[in-house]
């Protein structure tokens, strides 16, 4: 599967939060169909945050527990169902969101999809996909993601993603006045 490539390396500096890095220099990443995407130096992002939506409904299945355990819900069925989501989201925010919080090798494909986040009237679902096949994509000291781990950052960022896209909208038509 031809997933593109990078141009050039990821150069950036931390900034004082702690949270957010400056790009040094431009980002380029070409797509399959060998079109160039630029993320211009000086650009501010996060990298591969999971989004918060995420963590809150983790929280939420996780303060169920005692719920259940109580007897609070009266079918088995629902019980069963219940107790499995609360495992799935417990094991995806202990193990695998910190796997994913610290991969180098997402930085260029998480710049460039915070880049199109940003960008008024960007479409999320094409900034989505993008993400999926950058992660994919060798470059200068870059290697491809493995398709697991593909995988589970497009589903997390396509499935909880809205309200950073949104937010990031709005602060871009803000910007444009």
């Amino acid at each position: 599967m031809n997933c593109g490539r990078f141009l050039t390396p990821v150069q950036a500096s931390p900034l004082a939060d702690g949270v957010n890095w400056v790009l040094d220099a431009d980002l380029v990443y070409e797509d399959p169909e060998g079109v160039p995407h630029t993320t211009p130096k000086g650009f501010v992002t996060d990298w591969a945050s999971i989004p918060d939506i995420s963590r809150l409904a983790a929280y939420v299945l996780l303060a169920a527990i005692p719920l259940l355990a109580f007897g609070c819900w009266r079918h088995i069925v629902w019980l069963v169902i219940a107790a499995s989501a609360v495992c799935a989201f417990a094991v995806w925010v202990a193990w695998v969101a910190p796997l994913l919080n610290n991969d180098d090798q997402l930085d260029g494909p998480a710049g460039n999809h915070d880049h199109d986040y940003q960008t008024l009237g960007f479409n999320k679902l094409v900034a989505d996909l993008r993400l999926f096949l950058s992660m994919g994509a060798p470059g200068p000291n870059r290697t491809p993601s493995r398709m697991w781990k593909r995988v589970l950052i497009y589903f997390n960022v396509s499935a909880f993603g809205w309200k950073a896209y949104f937010d990031d909208q709005r602060r871009a038509a803000a910007r444009r006045g």
